[in-house]
């Protein structure tokens, strides 16, 4: 099963939210897997992603809410 362009280009741009960075071509085609997998859930693969070491190693669990917050928000230029 096929995505859309659509949903292509939203799950770059989770990616680009979570990591801070784009998605090589082989990074692009691992998560569209899961996104097929999860059954197109944005949020399920949010949750996968989430699990990964790349992104523990980003966010780690000793991070305080206000720490977390800045980042994300940084991330998207709304200090």
């Amino acid at each position: 099963m096929a995505i859309t362009t659509t949903e292509r280009t939203k799950l770059i741009e989770l990616f680009v939210l979570m990591f801070d960075a784009a998605p090589g071509a082989s990074f692009l085609s691992a998560i569209t897997d899961v996104f097929e997998a999860t059954g197109h859930s944005f949020q399920q693969t949010a949750n996968v992603l989430g699990s990964t070491l790349a992104y523990q190693t980003l966010h780690p669990n000793f991070e305080q809410p206000d720490e977390f917050a800045y980042k994300l928000l940084s991330e998207v230029g709304l200090q």
